[in-house]
């Protein structure tokens, strides 16, 4: 504990007697980290610290902003985006400057109804980092107690699946564009997701064993593991047919992807 540089910025970390850390972003300056770690321990000394410090605490933004730097290394970049994104279309303009150690459970209850046009999977998908950066303060000693531990997930209305018929997916092979009759045939027989169809390597395909093993999937034109896996390789096992629609996709097998563009382009 003390001061210490991350990045360009200096942080003071100090302990207030009672077992709770605190941690808080300065700036750029050692100089003032050294200051304000020396003004919390006197704080801290004379039993002044806890009342002083949360009339001072740092903001919601401030920490959000922080959290969100530390996040961008141990979740993947789609991930990170929609985090971030959910932070400055939905948290920021409601939390702003309140000091994170001032938001209550009533302040979350009032966020939450701000999103009651939103269907229930998106405010679900919403309160994932928000709870997440308030379960991160409590876990680092910033706050107390948590605001949103007795916010409940919504229930979500498991949507009504209308597959195409055999028949559907034949008239619509027969009318797609040929060069992408192989990728929606192997999508069809399969079910793969089509960040997974568009990262498929051709190693990753078994003609023998007739099964694909899902190994990662594509999002913006960035590759990394599967959303979800069904067994340690993520193999899905495919029909004759749908493993001879990989080998009959246009190009050479030479190539690194089974599914490329018409220009030999891989698809983003």
């Amino acid at each position: 504990m003390g001061i210490y540089k991350r990045g360009k910025k200096w942080y003071v970390d100090v302990s207030d007697g009672t077992g709770r850390r605190v941690r808080r972003s300065i700036g750029n300056s050692r100089h003032y980290a050294q200051v304000v770690q020396e003004d919390l321990n006197v704080k801290i000394v004379k039993g002044q610290f806890l009342g002083i410090f949360d009339a001072d605490s740092t903001s919601f933004s401030e920490y959000a902003k922080d959290w969100l730097e530390r996040k961008k290394v141990t979740v993947t970049q789609s991930t990170y985006r929609d985090y971030r994104s959910t932070m400055e279309v939905y948290a920021l303009p409601h939390f702003g400057n309140t000091p994170l150690c001032n938001v209550a459970y009533r302040d979350v209850e009032e966020f939450v109804e701000k999103l009651s046009k939103l269907s229930a999977k998106r405010k679900n998908n919403i309160m994932v980092p928000v709870k997440c950066l308030f379960n991160d303060a409590k876990r680092r000693g910033d706050i107390r107690e948590n605001p949103c531990e007795m916010i409940r997930r919504f229930k979500e209305e498991r949507p009504q699946i209308d597959p195409l018929s055999f028949p559907e997916m034949k008239l619509f092979l027969e009318h797609v564009d040929p060069h992408y009759r192989a990728y929606f045939a192997t999508a069809f027989l399969t079910g793969m997701r089509p960040n997974e169809l568009l990262a498929l390597k051709w190693f990753n395909v078994d003609f023998d064993m007739r099964c694909i093993t899902i190994r990662e999937g594509r999002v913006q034109g960035i590759e990394g593991p599967p959303k979800t896996m069904s067994s340690p390789t993520g193999t899905s096992t495919c029909s004759t047919l749908s493993t001879r629609s990989c080998a009959a996709q246009g190009g050479s097998r030479d190539a690194k992807y089974v599914f490329m563009g018409k220009k030999a382009a891989v698809w983003t």
